[in-house]
C-alpha cells in the first residue's frame, strides 16, 4: 500500500505541472506519463535502499527487454486481429475507409503515444516492483490473482462494463503475469498490453475496455450476440476475449512455479 500512497502522490504532483493546454490535447498520454515517471522513481530509491535491484522488479537486460517487448507486441496484436475477426464471424462489421497519410498519422501519433505510455503505466503499477514483491511474500498464483482482481475491480465504471468484462479483465490482468513471469519480464507484459490495446483500438478502431476511438480510416461496428462479441465494451467484454486469453494462459501456465 505504501508503493501505490507514494506513487499516487508523485503522479499528482507531477501532472499538475503540465499546462492545462497539454494536457487538454492528450489527458492519457499526460496522466499516464505522470504515472510512469513517479513509479520510475519511487523504482530508483528501491533500488539504492534495499536488494530490490531493476531486475528483481521485473526488468530484464536490455537485449532481453527488447526481444521481449517485441514478442508481447506480437501476441497482443495476434490475440486482437483474432478476436476481432471471430467476431467479425458472428456479425460485427470492419470496414477499412482509407484516407491520406497525414491524416492518419495525425489521427493514430497521439493515440499511440497515450496507448503505449498508459501500457506501461498499468505494468508498473500490477506487475513490476507490486507483483514481484507479492510473490515473493505469498507466492506467484495468490500475488497474481489478488492483483488481477484489483486490475479487474478498478474498470467497473468504464463504459458498457458487464460480469463478463470483469471477468476479461482480470483473466487478461493474469495473462499480462505470465508474460511478466517469463524471460522478457516487465517488458514483455508492457508489449502484450500495449499490443492488445493498440490492435482493438488502432488497427480496427473497436472499444478498448469500453473506450472508443475515432479514426479516419477504420470503422468498426459492433454485432452478433454481446456475451459472445462483447457489444459495446468492445471485444474485451466477450466470451471470444476469454477463450483467447484462456489458451494464451495454459501455454504459459508453467511460468507461475517460481524459478529454482
Amino acid at each position: 500500500m505504501g508503493f501505490y500512497a507514494v506513487v499516487l502522490m508523485l503522479a499528482v504532483g507531477l501532472s499538475l505541472l503540465v499546462p492545462a493546454p497539454v494536457e487538454q490535447w492528450n489527458p492519457i498520454l499526460v496522466r499516464s506519463g505522470a504515472v510512469v515517471m513517479a513509479a520510475l522513481l519511487v523504482g530508483t530509491v528501491m533500488t539504492r535502499a534495499t536488494d530490490w535491484s531493476w531486475g528483481a522488479q521485473g526488468w530484464p537486460g536490455r537485449r532481453a527487454a527488447l526481444v521481449g517487448f517485441e514478442t508481447g507486441l506480437l501476441v497482443g496484436l495476434g490475440l486482437a486481429a483474432a478476436v476481432v475477426v471471430g467476431a467479425m464471424i458472428l456479425g460485427a462489421r470492419v470496414r477499412f475507409t482509407g484516407g491520406t497519410l497525414a491524416a492518419i498519422a495525425l489521427a493514430v501519433a497521439p493515440a499511440m503515444a497515450g496507448l503505449l505510455t498508459a501500457a506501461l503505466a498499468e505494468e508498473l503499477l500490477f506487475r513490476g516492483f507490486p507483483l514481484a514483491r507479492l510473490s515473493a511474500e505469498v507466492g506467484r498464483v495468490p500475488a497474481t490473482l489478488t492483483l488481477a482482481g484489483v486490475f479487474a475491480a478498478l474498470h467497473w465504471n468504464n463504459p458498457g462494463i458487464s460480469a463478463v468484462a470483469v471477468l476479461n479483465i482480470a483473466l487478461a490482468g493474469v495473462v499480462l503475469s505470465a508474460a511478466f513471469f517469463g524471460p522478457g519480464g516487465l517488458a514483455a507484459a508492457w508489449g502484450l498490453h500495449f499490443g492488445w490495446n493498440a490492435g482493438l483500438g488502432l488497427v480496427f478502431e473497436a472499444p478498448v475496455s469500453g473506450l472508443t476511438f475515432e479514426l479516419p480510416f477504420v470503422d468498426f461496428a459492433t454485432g452478433g450476440s454481446p456475451w459472445l462479441t462483447g457489444g459495446g465494451f468492445g471485444p474485451e467484454g466477450g466470451m471470444l476475449a476469454t477463450v483467447a486469453f484462456g489458451v494464451v494462459l495454459g501455454l504459459w501456465r508453467r511460468r507461475f512455479r517460481p524459478a529454482v
